[in-house]
């Protein structure tokens, strides 16, 4: 799950001398795009209960996508998208939770390469550049402008409304925090239903991560496709 921030809706604007909250989520989303690289992590819970979390390095053009369930499942995804390989190693948990394969003597713990021939490649590859990083939600009616506030020594400011009914959480409560000095960039997101619950810090902007081609490699599971983006 990686997140998506664009605006659908027409604003509403908490007061007369406040910016849009769709110009100033523009200019964030803008930012991010061109900052060339960063660092997200993520945790969702379910019903109070921790379910996952995800570490990821996203750059312009490959990145990095490290899953841990609670169950003890892991999934590692290397994606260099402009040669349009993907790498993915997962424990025997691992591959069920993404329902990759039952097949865990041949798969598990060993990378798998994945090209556009193989079904899930399209989804799987979603979410490991900054472009595709920012561009998978979007945010419906009413969406207003919160004030500003500090979270982890960061001054912030929310912009709120909700997931789309097609969403990953569909019809969340959603709030994104971006930051108020330049350049301005998302910082956190969060999103809540009253069983589900997702949040989303970046960080390490413009820091790039050193990613190379795993190797040995067997071909990607026949008709599988994982769920990793």
């Amino acid at each position: 799950m990686i997140v998506a921030l664009t605006l659908l809706a027409t604003p509403t604007v908490s007061g007369a001398s406040d910016p849009s909250p769709t110009t100033l989520l523009a200019e964030a989303i803008h930012n991010a795009e061109s900052a060339g690289w960063v660092h997200e992590v993520n945790t969702t819970y379910l019903n109070g209960s921790f379910t996952g979390t995800m570490v990821d390095d996203i750059g312009s053009g490959e990145g990095r996508q490290i899953t841990k369930f609670a169950n003890g499942g892991v999934d590692t995804l290397i994606a260099f998208d402009t040669s349009k390989r993907l790498y993915e190693r997962a424990n025997a948990l691992g591959l069920s939770d993404y329902q990759i394969t039952t097949d865990v003597t041949r798969y598990a713990n060993k990378w798998m390469m994945e090209t556009p021939f193989d079904s899930g490649y399209a989804y799987n590859a979603l979410g490991t550049t900054l472009k595709s990083d920012f561009s998978l939600y979007t945010l419906a009616s009413p969406v207003t402008l919160g004030p500003v506030t500090t979270i982890r020594g960061q001054e912030v400011r929310a912009i709120r409304g909700k997931a789309p009914p097609g969403g990953d959480i569909p019809n969340a409560a959603v709030t994104v925090y971006i930051t108020t000095t330049g350049p301005i960039r998302p910082f956190s997101i969060s999103e809540k239903t009253k069983s589900e619950t997702f949040t989303e810090y970046w960080s390490r902007w413009g820091m790039p991560v050193q990613l190379s081609v795993p190797s040995p490699t067997v071909p990607y599971p026949t008709g599988q496709g994982a769920t990793t983006a």
